[in-house]
């Protein structure tokens, strides 16, 4: 891996919420394929395995090569982001493999199903309730479920990391804790079965 990625991979790992993602990536065995590349004029960007995205299993997380350019700490938070991605993408694989399962559920399993489908669904809502016009103006990218749980959880990792988007004031903390809380019952399920019953 390239020198200066290793020192935002070895920046982002110092936050806390940073370690929780990758742990559960790696628990997962989900980590994604981290890389420069991408638009010029995007900071970083996770596309998930497809059909048109068959080369990396877990998908691609790439990083704008000018950052090559920029100290690590300015980096990370974009890392974490695109981190958070591929994180909700294996929540996502993660609910519906529970849902599919003949086994009956276990207390946990249906909590953590219903907080994924409270948290992930019920997202456009909570923003429209701080602030409705932010939310019809930032409704197809800033305000979408993924993106603006993604920038939640940088952005409250990162206090000091300025992303240009100026959500409510409530929004990404409030997003933030609840993406943490799903996290974190999603990963004590994992810890429960053998480590082969990743994706």
């Amino acid at each position: 891996m390239d020198q200066t990625l290793t020192k935002i991979l070895q920046e982002a790992s110092n936050n806390p919420d940073y370690q929780a993602i990758a742990n559960y990536l790696m628990s997962r065995r989900a980590m994604p394929n981290i890389q420069y590349g991408g638009k010029p004029d995007v900071y970083g960007s996770f596309t998930p395995q497809s059909l048109f995205n068959q080369q990396y299993r877990h998908g691609n997380l790439t990083i704008n090569p000018n950052a090559a350019n920029v100290p690590a700490k300015e980096v990370a938070p974009v890392l974490q982001h695109e981190m958070t991605h591929a994180a909700y993408n294996q929540l996502f694989y993660q609910a519906d493999a529970l849902r599919k399962s003949k086994e009956p559920k276990t207390p946990e399993e249906k909590r953590f199903l219903e907080n994924f489908d409270k948290i992930t669904k019920g997202v456009p809502d909570q923003i429209k309730a701080f602030d409705a016009s932010w939310q019809e103006k930032n409704k197809g990218y800033r305000a979408t479920s993924d993106e603006a749980l993604a920038f939640a959880l940088q952005n409250a990792s990162n206090p000091n990391y300025k992303e240009g988007w100026n959500a409510p004031s409530h929004v990404d903390p409030t997003l933030a804790t609840q993406m943490m809380l799903l996290l974190d019952q999603a990963q004590r399920l994992q810890d429960l079965k053998p480590q082969s019953q990743g994706r």
